[in-house]
């Protein structure tokens, strides 16, 4: 017991945990250190989460993997079109997207899209990480209205568990997770929570799910359709570059038009 003890004492008074080599997500990219400036770093409740920088491109990391990139300065990159297209494309197709839910808060910019639109009068964004709110603060303009807009609310959840304590429904639900191969996301692609999600919509509701193409196969990309398809009456998918895929769904009837005068 003494031995273990002084092991344990020794290893945290001596050994340094250096943040570059903990951000690294080197289980992905083989590199023992993080390529580019480390802003933040913090170790959360359920994850740890890391900010870098590389030239303009910022990005958010949960345990070494990142979510979502911002360029800071310049042409776009290709997270920011997928995040903007995830609120946007369901505006531009519901006639009163006045409640909306997100699930996963990300790099914080689908929620701010969403409250670009001045018909929108509530967007509840629940993430389970704290950290990851505290950390999508570093993306500053981009992602602003979602920390300042009244109409913002943060909740720190389980998005299942706070649904089901509140009742509620909503006009959108935007389900933006991590890969489906990360650890504890694959319920978030299973038929249990495609099953959940039209009990929290309104009749006319809209649901987008976010699947990233990388790094995935044919036949995980099947089963994602497969548990999908029966909770829903019609659905499409559109690719927003060539490797990530939004679905738009409905559970009952069928989908609306695009009406870009609507965005």
């Amino acid at each position: 017991t003494t031995a273990v003890l002084l092991a344990t004492f020794l290893s945290v008074t001596l050994v340094r945990f250096d943040p570059q080599r903990l951000a690294s997500g080197v289980f992905r990219t083989g590199r023992a250190t993080t390529p580019g400036q480390l802003l933040f770093y913090r170790d959360g409740k359920t994850a740890s989460v890391s900010v870098q920088q590389i030239d303009t491109q910022r990005a958010i990391a949960t345990n070494g993997k990142t979510d979502a990139g911002i360029t800071m300065q310049g042409a776009p990159g290709t997270d920011e079109g997928t995040m903007l297209l995830l609120g946007a494309l369901p505006l531009a197709m519901h006639d009163k997207p006045e409640e909306i839910g997100v699930i996963g808060f990300g790099s914080g910019m689908t929620t701010h899209t969403l409250l670009g639109d001045a018909r929108v009068k509530r967007v509840d964004t629940i993430e389970i990480e704290p950290v990851m709110v505290e950390a999508a603060k570093l993306f500053g303009k981009f992602v602003a209205r979602a920390y300042d807009d009244p109409r913002s609310h943060i909740i720190i959840d389980d998005a299942k568990s706070y649904f089901s304590g509140r009742q509620a429904k909503y006009d959108i639900i935007v389900s933006e997770p991590s890969n489906p191969w990360i650890s504890g996301i694959g319920a978030l692609f299973a038929h249990e929570f495609y099953d959940f999600v039209p009990r929290h919509l309104k009749p006319d509701g809209l649901f987008v799910q976010w699947v990233q193409l990388y790094e995935i196969n044919d036949k995980l990309v099947a089963s994602i359709m497969n548990a999908l398809t029966p909770a829903f009456s019609d659905y499409r998918a559109y690719t927003s570059n060539e490797t990530d895929l939004i679905i738009i769904a409905t559970p009952q009837g069928k989908l609306p038009e695009l009406k870009a005068e609507q965005v």
